[in-house]
């Protein structure tokens, strides 16, 4: 795998917190998980990347960084409870992460999600630009 820009230390982060939490839970419970070996569908590789996408923002997106995103894509809040969901500015920045690193075949499930807007928003957050599916 190659990684770019800011992406490069986080995957190995992001490689010892699934080690360690499959270490965890086979020690708790006798169960192991084995990501390479599991088929999933498109919801389901969706849905892991946008919750890998809120790991990524907690590690790598700064306060300012936030609030230019929120600006940005015409938001108020990051992540106020009483907000919508699709209005937060933390759920959406995982929605595009998981949309710019999926295979598209999903829209993201946010308002103002045509691809062009998607992908400056990704850009906003990273750093890159968004990668070429191929």
């Amino acid at each position: 795998m190659r990684t770019i820009g800011r992406f490069g230390g986080s995957v190995l982060a992001l490689t010892a917190v699934v080690g360690a939490w499959s270490l965890a839970a086979r020690q708790a419970s006798g169960l192991e998980i084995r990501p390479s070996v599991v088929l999933v569908n498109e919801m389901s590789r969706r849905n892991l990347l946008h919750e890998m996408g809120h790991i990524w923002i907690d590690q790598n997106v700064s306060r300012v960084e936030r609030d230019r995103f929120l600006e940005f894509r015409g938001l108020r809040t990051w992540n106020a409870p009483k907000a919508d969901w699709g209005y937060r500015g933390y759920e959406q920045g995982a929605e595009i992460l998981a949309w710019a690193l999926g295979d598209r075949t999903l829209t993201a499930q946010i308002p103002d999600n045509d691809p062009i807007q998607l992908a400056a928003g990704f850009e906003l957050l990273t750093g890159v630009r968004t990668p070429t599916v191929v």
